[in-house]
């Protein structure tokens, strides 16, 4: 069991970052078209793209909150993701034209980044970084907490917050600043349905059922809501890409869940050492992915020259994580670049 829980994290976290490269590719499809067959095919790829983030943060909940470690080993964590993310916002601040200055004025780089990510992939660092400084006190929280508390948190944290969120944008409701939940928030929410998951949750056929129906229902679900509101624009349509509503978060749950029946399959088990390989690549993969998208945009387009443009960007994305894949594994293959990426 405790292999297969490995193997499964590690699927998807495989499958995940692809997903995100498709979350980062695939738009431009959907928004310079009207209502049709390839606007439906893209805008269905976006939505089952959005599960990426949130199963990245149930991977977290399902490796982290099972253990009580020292905050010895929490800032070692968080001095290497804040190292990573000086490093890569560097990188990509000295590449992007949007960005004042130059890397020798060190006061507007630091208010630059400070302010936004140098990158649009780098936002995730920047939370994952905040998680990690609480991580040591979740950690406490969870052993502390029964089974029937770490389901209300995730019911409030995700069901309540994001039924919420929902109402208001479809009566035009805009909750009060001050109205603080304080903990309960969407990426608690996702750690500890993660953890839960891993947890209490035994694999079963039926409920495996139940997980494949909820994903495609919610799918189907954020398909019909955006074109039934595409002729307010896409500013209104793609508010049902938001993470923290329930049209994301129960097909991103039932993902997770799903992950953990495909990790069982002979021929994912017969893999399961080059699975872990790729898998210890993904934030490699992501950090890097930025740089080989904007390189590799121009190869889209030939593409799309002579293959209908949904499928030229399926080739585009796979392009993209080969590119990342193979030098970041190359690279891992040193001690110290292995610890950061």
């Amino acid at each position: 069991m405790g292999a297969n829980r490995t193997l499964y994290i590690d699927v998807a976290k495989i499958v995940a970052i692809f997903l995100v490269l498709v979350n980062h590719t695939n738009s431009e499809i959907f928004l310079s078209y009207s209502p049709s067959v390839t606007w439906f095919s893209s805008l269905t790829y976006f939505y089952i793209s959005r599960i990426a983030v949130p199963v990245f943060l149930m991977a977290t909940g399902a490796l982290l909150l099972g253990r009580v470690e020292g905050y010895r080993r929490h800032l070692q964590r968080m001095w290497r993701m804040f190292a990573v993310l000086l490093v890569f916002s560097l990188f990509y601040y000295n590449m992007n034209p949007g960005f004042p200055g130059s890397l020798s004025e060190v006061g507007t780089v630091i208010k630059s980044l400070i302010e936004k990510p140098a990158s649009n992939a780098l936002w995730y660092v920047y939370l994952y970084l905040c998680l990690l400084m609480v991580m040591p006190f979740l950690q406490r929280l969870v052993q502390a907490l029964e089974k029937r508390d770490i389901e209300i948190v995730i019911i409030i944290s995700l069901a309540v917050m994001g039924l919420s969120m929902a109402l208001g944008h479809i009566f035009s409701v805009n909750i009060y600043g001050q109205t603080d939940f304080t903990l309960f928030c969407y990426p608690i929410g996702y750690l500890f349905a993660g953890y839960y998951i891993n947890r209490f949750i035994v694999p079963d056929r039926k409920l495996l059922v139940a997980a494949i129906i909820v994903f495609i229902a919610c799918i189907i679900f954020s398909d019909l809501i955006s074109y039934q509101q595409f002729s307010q624009g896409f500013a209104q349509y793609l508010f049902w890409s938001n993470l923290g509503l329930l049209n994301i978060s129960l097909p991103s749950i039932a993902a997770f869940y799903i992950f953990r029946h495909i990790a069982s399959l002979p021929a994912i088990q017969k893999r399961s050492r080059l699975i872990g390989e790729v898998s210890l690549c993904v934030f490699g993969i992501y950090l890097t992915s930025d740089f080989v998208l904007v390189r590799t945009h121009p190869w889209y387009q030939d593409l799309a020259h002579f293959l209908h443009i949904f499928f030229a960007c399926i080739c585009w994305q796979a392009i993209i994580f080969t590119l990342c894949l193979v030098p970041v594994f190359l690279a891992r293959r040193v001690k110290w670049v292995a610890r950061y990426l």
